[in-house]
């Protein structure tokens, strides 16, 4: 070797490859020495673990899998590898080379024992917590010990009602105890393990909504679970960062490879609600007075900001008409499959449960129709994408299909700049041969709005009724989105299906 000094990089399984750590060690060392160097560096990580117990593997991890740093490394997911087994073995007898950019030392942490002592420890706890659930009357109150990954091997005790907790709570928990933890994007994800009533080969389930995220819990306490492993995961992309030729691909929306707005499924049968009776009457004439003091306040519209705040005026006028039945959520953070972030404006109804449905979603963009029009795809079919159950291996096939034979649920969508406007609808229909990917139909209205002539009253008014009639579509929603809340209710507690009679498995 041309030189006597090996310089290797460490990374501890399950953790991101930008916590990669470099040791600097004589070639003549040994990998016992090697194991004693990984401990000494990091103490905090290895605390009350043996530099021998560790587990040490020489991996070759490609270079497009090191070049993010979110990119999280398991030692199940690493081909190429071996073990550094002898403890006596010298560097310079496994590295004659130095080792290139691609090759990594991955430290695999001991399986965790328990002594005698610590049993009686946990059966002592474990007794003094049921008896403390009893006096609180409770089968509600639940105490939970939270692991956080990848990269936390401790945890903290979490009490929590099964009754009234929430996603929310969770998150903020896990904030206070690991500030630097927090990221306003990350989705929540629960790990269960081999062999829990939950999911009987282990698995991760990223619960969509506070009713499933209380079930879980429930089962949990109810099976005397005491563990309770999560993750926080950014989902891929922001859909500011979405163009339409990657979203025409992700749902084979045409079948054209770079579609303009024009090539995609037509919105027929688009009309305008008649803004007749006196509610009408007053949400219109209360628009009209906006537009006409942005007008003279803010004349051009040269930005998303000056264009959101004429957008605004339409929906408030809008939503007014359905008398609190609707409501408008500005920037309102949305989660999906493909997609994360917060959406201009929402239109919600509140759910039977207390949580909200998520009707329609309006994207504000200043010119760029094509890149408002992606967001707004992926927007909706965040709104609207449920997770399928697994189907177990005994499992026949049936309760799969009955359970596919759901309504179909529609979301609908608004992109504009407050001049032109688009009107876009979602459905996704499980019951047909696409399954759960989402089909869109999307047309321009005929109406421009010109607020430098004296015809903006008209052409306000006219698109105005549009929206109303637009929004009369999300609210005819409401009761598919209700029976769908039941059914995730009724089969995500183990009760039977009323069409089969027999057991649902989540």
């Amino acid at each position: 070797m041309a030189t006597n000094t090996l310089t290797l990089f460490c990374l501890i399984s399950g953790d991101s490859t930008s916590c990669a750590f470099p040791l600097h060690l004589s070639a003549d060392d040994t990998v016992g020495a090697l194991k004693k160097a990984i401990v000494a560096e990091n103490p905090g990580a290895f605390e009350h673990i043996d530099a021998k117990d560790l587990v040490l593997w020489r991996a070759t991890i490609a270079a497009s899998e090191n070049a993010g740093d979110e990119c999280i490394i398991k030692l199940d997911g690493v081909d190429d590898k071996t073990k550094l087994g002898n403890p006596r073995t010298s560097l310079s007898k496994l590295f004659p080379e130095s080792p290139d950019d691609t090759t990594y030392i991955v430290v695999e942490r001991p399986q965790a024992t328990s002594t005698p002592h610590t049993l009686e420890l946990e059966a002592k706890m474990e007794k003094l917590l049921m008896e403390i659930e009893d006096l609180r009357g409770g089968k509600s109150i639940v105490v939970l010990n939270v692991v956080v990954r990848p990269n936390r091997s401790e945890c903290f005790s979490w009490t929590t009602d099964t009754e009234t907790t929430s996603i929310k709570e969770l998150e903020r928990a896990i904030y206070d105890e690991y500030p630097d933890r927090e990221d306003g994007e990350a989705v929540l994800a629960i790990i269960h393990a081999r062999g829990t009533s939950q999911h009987e080969g282990g698995g991760t389930e990223h619960p969509s909504n506070d009713t499933r995220f209380r079930n879980i819990i429930r089962q949990y306490s109810k099976t005397n679970t005491r563990t309770l492993t999560v993750a926080l995961e950014t989902p891929t992309k922001k859909y500011s960062d979405f163009t339409l030729k990657e979203v025409n691909s992700l749902y084979e929306i045409s079948n054209m490879e770079t579609p303009t707005m024009s090539d995609l499924p037509p919105f027929t049968g688009i009309s305008t609600e008649p803004l007749d009776s006196d509610l009408h009457k007053e949400s219109l004439r209360r628009l009209l007075d906006e537009l006409d003091s942005r007008i003279r306040a803010i004349p051009s519209l040269t930005n998303e900001t000056t264009c959101s705040a004429y957008v605004c005026s339409f929906l408030t006028q809008a939503v007014l008409i359905f008398n609190g039945e609707l409501t408008l959520a500005p920037e309102r953070s949305l989660r999906g499959r493909h997609g994360h972030g917060k959406v201009d404006y929402a239109i919600e109804a509140n759910a039977k449960d207390g949580s909200k449905h998520v009707l329609g979603v309006t994207e504000v963009k200043h010119e760029e129709y094509g890149k408002g029009l992606a967001q707004n795809l992926v927007q909706l079919e965040s709104s609207l994408t449920v997770r399928k159950r697994k189907r177990d291996s005994g499992d026949n096939g049936d309760e799969e299909r009955d359970e596919d034979r759901s309504v179909p649920l529609k979301a609908y969508g608004i992109v504009t700049d407050a001049t032109y406007w688009f009107f876009v609808e979602c459905t996704v229909d499980q019951s047909q041969d696409s399954g759960d990917r989402p089909k869109f139909r999307i047309s321009k209205l005929k109406d421009i709005i010109n607020y430098d002539k004296d015809t903006w009253r008209v052409e306000a008014e006219s698109v105005l009724g549009q929206i109303v009639w637009l929004m009369r579509k999300m609210h005819s929603e409401i009761p598919g989105r209700e029976l769908q809340l039941k059914k995730q209710m009724f089969t995500t507690n183990g009760q039977s299906s009323p069409s089969t009679g027999k057991m649902q498995r989540v």
